[in-house]
């Protein structure tokens, strides 16, 4: 906002504030000064600071730092010979409109305003219009209370306040096209809205140059219902600004009488007695400050008398004291002023930041436990990252056609897009992710995320946090995914994962398996099926895998033994098993583990070879190794314990 400096001296003398140091206390005070000249300050605005939206706010404002004394402006008396006009609040309106002033005033010369008038609002960076719409933007800027002022001879009745029902389009008088929320506070006459309460008048009421009677509102509306309406239709004016964050009661009145004053003096109109509606009249709040409580909070030495005397800088009524404390009532335009606090920092502020005592802060350690399901999901993103997997973090919302579980989903209230439904599975999200980079051309995709999944279970609803790989590379197919598990689980000493056979539809029907740890189900892995691919306009194989991130933490043990490195060299085997295509490998594995010999260090899956589709069995080659900690195996050892192995395994897959 631009402050014209001689406008403000009207306002509060500051003939003996240097400029430079005006701007940087009220800058370092919280009302920032983005520049200055000998002209004019250029003041940015902040919602806790706004009875500073005027010449008025900014004269108090400067009164607190400097103790310099407001004058209010000077109103010129002129005759009320005209009736008050009528107006009226719906009764479920009035605790939204607490005080409504109106005046009506006939027989304006209207034209343009006088020079002085244009140059002060050409310099706070408005355009001149006309004599009626530049006074009120004059006494807006002046005093903070916005008005309003509709051609009466535009109008089709008495004008009323209430609630809209319904929605309806309107045109604004800046000519501009919105449509009205149902519930907006609006000023209509009989079956026509003619302003949108505290935001912005109609077209068809708008005052111009052939204007000659006019009604003049002044008013003071709910800041809560102009700040939801306002974000509701996505328009902001310098009007619903200033709602927003609550304007001067003290200033409706007297705003409506400045203007009349002006239009009367130099539009040679005739003005009507003010008719008004006061439902309820908001009453100064008090609080009490503590002396021991300001010396405690700032680390300075004060007394009552010096507190007093901020008080009285910032306006605020003493109530009563005693030798501890004070009880003050707090201005009304003060609307930032809440509790003890509030005026604590007000204190430091007019005192001055020079009394803060320098020194070496003494400041507690507190020691925060550590959560131990945080400390998991951080050593879990640490394995993943060291695997070359990038993080993702994709949307918790999301459309209702894209459920891939069979979890009852949660629906989101009042949703404001299609995406309605907390997801249950990352799988929409890692999908989108894969198109995405798909669209960009990226050639490869290998991400994880550690996120939460909503569910219904029972009438509860059910947070729980999951961990979830895709890889999207033509190099990689579901044994590149089920190893990525397989090393995670090794590097957390979860050594008895065993994958079995699932039924997922989304996943490819024989590239799917369940990983399981003890008997317990820790998620399914496998390949996207091509259908669902096609659905998402994927062009390329997509692996995903998800498991629960609190089953793995129960399965993890917390402290688990090392064995030193084998001084002697292993001897390593390479079989192939002709199995069933029926048998899985997780069965596979259970047998292994039932009759594993016990100079078997570690075995993997090596390739499995499947020279016709159409055949009942396929070739599996696994990888032995065998070690001793105590000495070197001869190969004949190795080989009887060989084949006894294979012939055990041979017998529980032949039966």
């Amino acid at each position: 906002m631009k402050v014209p400096l001689d406008w403000l001296k009207e306002f509060v003398d500051i003939e003996d504030v240097p400029i430079a140091n005006m701007a940087e206390r009220m800058t370092v005070c919280g009302l920032e000064v983005d520049a200055y000249d000998n002209t004019h300050l250029e003041v940015s605005q902040t919602p806790d600071l706004g009875y500073t939206r005027s010449m008025i706010g900014v004269a108090r404002f400067l009164k607190q730092l400097y103790d310099l004394k407001v004058k209010h402006p000077k109103i010129a008396p002129f005759e009320q010979s005209l009736a008050a006009p009528k107006i009226s609040v719906a009764s479920d309106a009035k605790d939204h409109v607490p005080h409504y002033r109106l005046r009506a005033i006939r027989g304006i010369q209207n034209g343009d305003s006088p020079e002085w008038m244009q140059r002060r609002l050409k310099a706070c960076g408005m355009q001149p219009k006309n004599l009626i719409v530049d006074v009120t933007n004059y006494v807006q800027l002046a005093l903070g209370q916005p008005l309003h002022a509709f051609d009466a001879d535009l109008l089709h009745g008495p004008l009323h306040v209430e609630f809209l029902e319904k929605k309806i389009p309107f045109t604004t008088l800046l000519d501009t096209s919105v449509e009205v929320p149902q519930g907006a506070l609006v000023i209509t006459s009989k079956d026509r809205i003619e302003a949108i309460a505290g935001i912005i008048g109609a077209k068809e009421s708008a005052v111009s140059y052939n204007t000659t009677n006019i009604l003049l509102e002044s008013a003071q509306f709910s800041s809560t219902c102009i700040r939801r309406t306002s974000k509701g239709m996505k328009l902001s004016t310098p009007s619903s600004q200033r709602f927003e964050n609550q304007t001067d009661p003290t200033m409706v009145e007297l705003a409506l009488d400045l203007a009349t004053s002006l239009i009367v003096a130099y539009g040679k109109g005739a003005a009507s007695e003010a008719a008004h509606v006061l439902s309820t009249q908001r009453k100064p709040h008090s609080t009490t400050l503590h002396l021991k409580r300001v010396e405690s909070l700032l680390g300075i030495k004060t007394n009552l008398d010096e507190l007093k005397m901020v008080m009285s800088r910032l306006d605020a009524k003493i109530l009563g004291s005693d030798l501890a404390s004070i009880q003050v009532e707090i201005p009304q335009y003060r609307t930032d002023l809440i509790e003890e606090i509030d005026l604590i920092e007000e204190v430091i502020k007019i005192l001055g930041f020079d009394r803060l005592i320098g020194g070496q802060a003494h400041i507690p350690l507190v020691q925060i436990p550590q959560d131990a399901h945080v400390e998991f999901k951080r050593l879990i993103r640490k394995k993943l990252l060291q695997q070359g997997l990038t993080e993702m973090m994709t949307p918790s919302l999301i459309n209702k056609e894209h459920l891939f579980s069979k979890n009852d989903p949660i629906e989101v209230k009042n949703a404001l897009s299609d995406r309605s439904i907390l997801r249950t599975s990352h799988l929409y999200g890692a999908l989108e992710s894969v198109l995405h980079n798909q669209n960009h051309h990226t050639h490869r995709f290998e991400g994880f995320e550690i996120g939460t999944v909503y569910y219904k279970e029972n009438a509860h609803f059910i947070e729980h946090t999951v961990i979830s790989i895709t890889l999207e590379n033509e190099e990689k197919d579901f044994l590149d995914l089920k190893g990525a598990f397989e090393t995670l689980f090794h590097q957390l000493h979860v050594h008895d994962m065993k994958a079995l056979g699932s039924h997922l539809p989304h996943l490819h029907p024989h590239r799917q398996a369940s990983l399981e740890v003890r008997g317990q189900c820790l998620g399914t892995i496998g390949e996207i099926h091509p259908a669902l691919l096609k659905k998402f306009g994927i062009k390329k194989r997509v692996l995903f895998g998800e498991i629960s991130l609190d089953a793995l933490m129960h399965h993890t043990p917390k402290s688990f033994h090392i064995a030193p490195i084998s001084n002697y060299p292993s001897i390593e085997r390479d079989t192939t098993i002709v199995l069933d295509k029926s048998i899985s490998y997780g069965f596979l594995e259970a047998l292994i583990a039932q009759h594993r010999p016990s100079l078997l260090q570690t075995y993997n899956l090596k390739g499995i070879y499947d020279p016709d589709p159409d055949a009942k069995s396929h070739n599996v080659t696994m990888h032995w190794v065998f070690r001793s900690q105590e000495r070197s195996l001869t190969q004949d050892e190795v080989e009887e314990k060989m084949q006894d192995f294979l012939k055990k395994l041979h017998n529980e897959i032949n039966s």
